[in-house]
């Protein structure tokens, strides 16, 4: 066999064994996917279920909070003596007070809750983007091959075609 034929063979042999070099590639692919799917999965079902024990604790400590509140504020003739006193205006004012602090102090927990689930979150995307980019970037080198060993067969057929109609002209 002449070195073109050669080339030819051993061409087509590369080209389909990276093909099934990118067949392998995705099947791993899919293989690690399936953990990280699950890790994305299983983050996302605990922070929202965070944010739904907060909000509950959240509603709890409100109500008890606001009866608090409430049973600091005089009722009946005591209530009305107060109110002609200022006493209960002072009471109100400082009910007052203290819900505005109790709503700060929950928008902070809330706040620190986001950020921590946004960092946790960020963690995990990380590792996922590199797991995709390495992905990429081995199926590129691959098609890259693919793309090499199609230009050699391809070239070594134009070579063969001007050897022929060269040999046809002599």
């Amino acid at each position: 066999p002449s070195t073109e034929e050669v080339k030819k063979e051993i061409s087509q042999k590369m080209t389909q064994k990276v093909g099934e070099y990118i067949a392998e590639t995705k099947r791993k692919l899919e293989k690690d996917r399936e953990p990280l799917k699950r890790a994305i999965t299983t983050l996302k079902g605990r922070h929202q279920n965070e944010r739904i024990e907060l909000r509950t604790q959240h509603n709890d400590r409100w109500n008890q909070e606001e009866n608090k509140r409430s049973e600091r504020l005089p009722h009946g003739f005591m209530g009305l003596w107060h109110r002609i006193t200022g006493v209960y205006q002072k009471i109100r004012k400082l009910n007052e007070l203290e819900t505005v602090r109790c709503e700060r102090r929950d928008r902070n927990e809330a706040q620190v809750l986001i950020e921590k689930q946004l960092e946790e979150r960020g963690r995990l995307q990380v590792h996922v983007q590199s797991k995709r980019e390495n992905h990429h970037k081995a199926m590129q080198e691959l098609r890259q091959d693919i793309a090499t060993y199609t230009n050699m067969q391809s070239f070594s057929d134009r070579t063969q075609v001007h050897k022929q109609g060269y040999s046809q002209e002599n």
